[in-house]
């Protein structure tokens, strides 16, 4: 039978984002796809969607509202003061939430 692909959203690509994409580049988790990411910084954002060749949003209530029930796990990179706003909305509009430290 074959598994169904996570489909992730990723909030913020900072340093910590660095360290997620080398996860994944070493195929330690398998069967995903990166299907968009968020970022405040425009060059930042640029450069990981083109890398990525995934969808880009620089506002985080927008991309939750665009793509209800078609991600299933949004990962939660942002800097800490943000983790909790971050995580609360996506989980109050059903998400599953992977937040990053602290």
């Amino acid at each position: 039978m074959k598994l169904k692909k996570v489909k992730i959203g990723i909030i913020g690509c900072g340093r910590v984002f660095e360290h997620y994409l080398k996860i994944f580049k070493k195929r330690k988790i398998r069967d995903y796809e990166i299907v968009a990411i968020c970022e405040k910084k425009i060059p930042l954002l640029n450069m990981y969607s083109k890398k990525l060749h995934c969808m880009k949003f620089s506002n985080y209530q927008k991309m939750l509202k665009q793509l209800k029930n078609k991600i299933d796990l949004i990962i939660v990179l942002s800097p800490s003061g943000n983790h909790y706003e971050h995580s609360k909305l996506a989980l109050e509009n059903n998400f599953n939430v992977l937040c990053e430290k602290p």
